[in-house]
């Protein structure tokens, strides 16, 4: 076998106990628990230490093992052309992908898990994502039909094939260097998610640049103007796990898991953004105020609302949806309640019909409401 072979140093004690210190690969590349330095100067006072987080192994295969490759390449096959499966196939990818279980179901190919499941590595094209305590079951190999994915501004990962309870997808991140939004669920305590969060996710949403959040924003009208999913239900990305967002070092978001059918008409919008970018650290567990990171907060907000504008979101009005407004206003230090924000915003839309002078509208009531 072509691969890696890894031997952990584990941390035993200190707040990272558990924390893979270094790996030893052979033949292959490895480096071991991600650390991220990139620490904002204005959080200095808080003693936070760069802090490890999953995936513990980035794996680097030249040539993989020979099931790995040909699994892969049949991946490839299908991807372009659907109409190549037959039943000998099929039961193929079965034989081969019960291989793929025996050499990557375990921690050294581990990438990420959501409430619902766990994620690992294939090689650099694919990954597999297994459903989180359920026994795994690998009979029946079909193609997934994703056409609404296909069609977006930026790289989508949703799922390719279906083996069993197991999902096929594109690896999104091959080289291993993107950050997921949020923090990670196999991150647990207070202070090891707020580590995560000030030392990793949080820089690198700060520096993405405007015309990535504008690209999310255009993907999110393209769901709400997608055929509905069955009768009175609409398609979204899953963002009650913030994982599914990758922040990568090339200023691009990518999205991964598949399109959620809600039953909201329309329901991609400016809430949509901030509960991923600034509202929550994971699912439901809300951020709380810091002065010292104001700014930082405050140039998300703004990024949000305006790629919310250029994209022409529907403005959100209902109850629910306003305290989030207000929620994100208070965490930015903002001066206008969610209403007011979004009563403007309508006004602008309803009164400037061009969209460049309308963004310009509002990017001068954004300056002065201090955002």
């Amino acid at each position: 076998m072509t691969g890696v072979k890894i031997t952990p140093n584990i941390v035993q004690k200190g707040p990272l106990v558990g924390a893979i210190r270094q790996a030893k690969p052979i033949g292959g590349e490895c480096a071991g628990a991600f650390v991220c330095k990139k620490v904002l100067p204005e959080l200095g006072s808080r003693g936070l230490s760069p802090v490890y987080f999953h995936p513990s192994f980035k794996t680097s295969f030249t040539g993989g093992a020979s099931h790995i490759k040909e699994f892969s390449d049949l991946m490839d096959v299908f991807n372009k052309n659907p109409k190549k499966m037959t039943s000998e196939l099929a039961l193929k990818m079965e034989d081969l992908f019960s291989k793929v279980l025996e050499s990557n179901h375990n921690e050294a190919f581990f990438i990420g898990g959501g409430t619902f499941g766990d994620v690992y590595r294939i090689n650099d094209k694919y990954v597999f994502k297994t459903v989180k305590n359920i026994e795994v079951e690998k009979k029946g190999f079909t193609l997934a039909e994703e056409k609404i994915g296909k069609g977006l501004n930026q790289w989508f990962g949703g799922i390719k094939a279906q083996i069993g309870n197991i999902s096929i997808l594109e690896n999104a991140d091959p080289k291993g260097t993107a950050v997921v939004g949020g923090v990670p669920m196999f991150v647990m305590g207070k202070e090891k998610i707020e580590q995560h969060y000030f030392n990793v996710f949080f820089p690198r949403a700060v520096s993405m640049p405007q015309k990535a959040f504008d690209k999310l924003a255009m993907d999110f009208k393209k769901l709400n103007s997608a055929p509905p999913a069955s009768e009175g239900r609409y398609y979204s990305f899953d963002i009650r796990n913030l994982n599914n967002f990758l922040l990568l070092e090339s200023d691009e978001i990518r999205t991964v898991d598949e399109l959620r059918p809600i039953g909201d008409e329309n329901p991609n919008n400016l809430i949509s953004m901030l509960k991923v970018f600034l509202t929550r650290y994971r699912n439901n567990s809300p951020i709380t105020f810091d002065e010292k990171v104001v700014p930082q907060r405050k140039n998300i907000l703004k990024k949000c609302i305006l790629a919310n504008e250029k994209a022409e979101l529907p403005i959100a009005f209902s109850s629910a949806e306003q305290s989030i407004v207000d929620f994100a206003l208070h965490l930015a230090g903002a001066k206008p309640k969610g209403a007011e924000l979004l009563e403007k915003l309508e006004f602008l839309r309803e009164n400037i019909p061009d969209l460049g002078e309308r963004m310009n509208a509002v990017e001068e009531y954004l300056s002065a409401e201090g955002i």
